[in-house]
């Protein structure tokens, strides 16, 4: 499979898989503030990378989910190197110090979720599974 063709798959997957994270995290309560991230007028750049860390975590490294099935693991955790890719993110990204969740939270939500999703697959590539799913689109759709 050739690496253009690769990177649009990867980024296929990262889209669908942080959609689901963006509904999700608008119900998930914040426990600085006990309401839902998304009806906060403000999200502090920390509070919102530290929670999109462990729910990338969670939601990626999910069982029969690709990033967990695709990939043999030996010193770290699947949630530990999603985790890792998703704090090199944080650097890279031009994320204010303090946003309004309810305007910019999903586009940077889907930002941050493909920039680790590629970031991940690259540490990863020599640890990828020779299994068919691991290479067709339709497996993870």
């Amino acid at each position: 499979m050739n690496t253009l063709v690769r990177f649009k798959l990867l980024r296929i997957i990262a889209i669908i898989l942080i959609v689901g994270l963006g509904i999700s995290l608008q119900a998930r309560k914040s426990p600085e503030n006990k309401s839902p991230i998304k009806m906060r007028k403000y999200i502090s750049k920390q509070l919102w990378a530290r929670e999109m860390k462990e729910d990338l975590s969670a939601l990626l490294c999910a069982d029969r989910q690709y990033f967990k099935s695709c990939f043999r693991y030996q010193d770290k955790s699947c949630s530990q190197i999603i985790s890792m890719a998703a704090e090199k993110c944080v650097h890279q990204m031009n994320i204010p110090d303090k946003f309004r969740p309810a305007r910019q939270g999903m586009e940077l939500g889907r930002a941050l979720g493909v920039c680790t999703a590629l970031n991940f697959e690259k540490k990863m590539t020599r640890s990828k599974l020779n299994k068919r799913e691991c290479f067709s689109r339709e497996a993870w759709l």
